[in-house]
């Protein structure tokens, strides 16, 4: 794509640089460790000092705001690799999932934590936590004690995380699975309730909510009230909806 001659993805400064060729035969020979010192059970050892390199630089130079997400990405992947993962939901079904730490104002990437699956290098017990939960310690472990606000999806959510982040001086706000550990008893079943139900339990500082929309949600937050608020949608009109979201 750098070299193309096609009008609609042209870029003329690639070609004052060198050439195409030079180009792939530097691509072709480009390596990044030495082989005899790799581990075998670590599949990010031939490009992993380069990317902690990457991954210091990035802490080095940010100054985060108040607002941080986690989310997993997954790099589009076709080879052969023992970390491949299939994830059907995805875009690109088939590559390498990676965990990605970011500012929520300006998306700049604050560190990143490639899934190996059991060899995952993480710094928090993951038998107390949930793999998730120790994804999101390891993550955030530079910007802990600071009074931010992490937001993450149902994969990451729990109580218990909830609860460690307040000790850690960190809110956290997101959806849960009703699967969850430590969870409320609900006053019924998954669904029953109409659409715009709404009821929260609080304990411990940590506010759990369940509201019913299309679908049914469950919020776990350390920072907004409970209740409902009025908000407008995308066509107008006006909805009561919990402030988490």
């Amino acid at each position: 794509m750098y070299f193309s001659t096609n009008p609609m993805l042209a870029t003329s400064y690639f070609n004052t640089v060198f050439a195409r060729n030079r180009y792939e035969e530097i691509l072709r020979y480009f390596h990044l460790a030495d082989n005899s010192q790799c581990m075998k059970e670590d599949q990010t050892s031939k490009f992993g000092n380069i990317l902690n390199l990457m991954m210091r630089n990035f802490k080095k130079n940010a100054s985060p705001g108040r607002n941080l997400c986690l989310d997993e990405s997954l790099v589009k992947y076709s080879g052969r690799l023992s970390i491949k993962q299939f994830i059907r939901t995805k875009r690109s079904r088939f590559g390498v999932k990676v965990f990605v730490l970011s500012d929520s104002t300006n998306n700049y990437i604050l560190d990143t934590l490639i899934y190996q699956g059991t060899t995952t290098k993480l710094t928090a017990d993951k038998n107390k936590f949930g793999v998730g939960g120790a994804v999101v310690l390891t993550l955030m472990e530079h910007y802990l004690m600071t009074w931010r606000t992490l937001y993450v999806d149902n994969w990451f959510t729990s109580v218990m995380l909830a609860y460690e982040l307040l000790n850690l001086e960190t809110n956290m706000c997101g959806t849960t699975r009703r699967n969850r550990k430590h969870l409320p008893s609900f006053s019924s079943g998954p669904n029953k309730l109409r659409k715009g139900d709404y009821e929260s339990f609080f304990a411990e500082n940590i506010l759990c909510e369940r509201w019913q929309d299309r679908r049914e949600v469950i919020m776990i937050n350390t920072l907004f009230p409970p209740g409902l608020v009025e908000t407008n949608n995308s066509h107008g009109k006006t909805e009561k909806n919990p402030p988490a979201l």
